[in-house]
């Protein structure tokens, strides 16, 4: 027979989720202030490049938008680069299962198969093995390094 957990065990542990959510939206909403006091820094990095920031709807489909931005030179085929995306993964399962440790591999791509599903790095691999993409993620930085010839 199992020991009963005291029901404050329980509450405590709720408690301790519930401060870690808070803390997390609270550093995310720092990071998101501080994105965007230094958009003009950005964009005069960007500009040391030949670049412009591109404005993506920020709706779970950020990514797959960006692809389709980048590839098609607008938005709108998110979900064909998403869908083509797990598929890829799907046919390399062994190149991508041993990083999906929060949940099943199965269940993973279940669930980024639907719209507004938030892709990561692992879909940045797969698109760029894919489509024979480089990527180069630019982000706010101190020091701008750029080697001349």
């Amino acid at each position: 027979m199992c020991p009963r957990r005291n029901k404050s065990d329980n509450t405590s542990k709720q408690q301790e989720r519930e401060t870690r959510q808070q803390e997390k939206k609270s550093r995310e909403k720092k990071a998101h202030g501080k994105q965007v006091e230094n958009i003009g820094e950005f964009n005069n990095q960007l500009r040391t490049f030949n670049l412009q920031l591109r404005y993506i709807v920020g709706d779970g489909n950020c990514l797959f938008r960006s692809f389709s931005d980048q590839m098609d030179g607008d938005q709108h085929r998110h979900g064909y680069y998403r869908e083509k995306i797990c598929d890829y993964m799907r046919a390399n399962r062994t190149d991508f299962e041993p990083f999906i440790v929060d949940q099943p591999f199965d269940t993973f791509i279940r669930s980024l198969s639907k719209d507004g599903t938030y892709g990561g790095n692992e879909c940045l691999v797969a698109f760029s093995r894919l489509f024979d993409a480089k990527i180069c993620i630019h982000q706010v930085i101190i020091y701008i390094i750029v080697y001349l010839k």
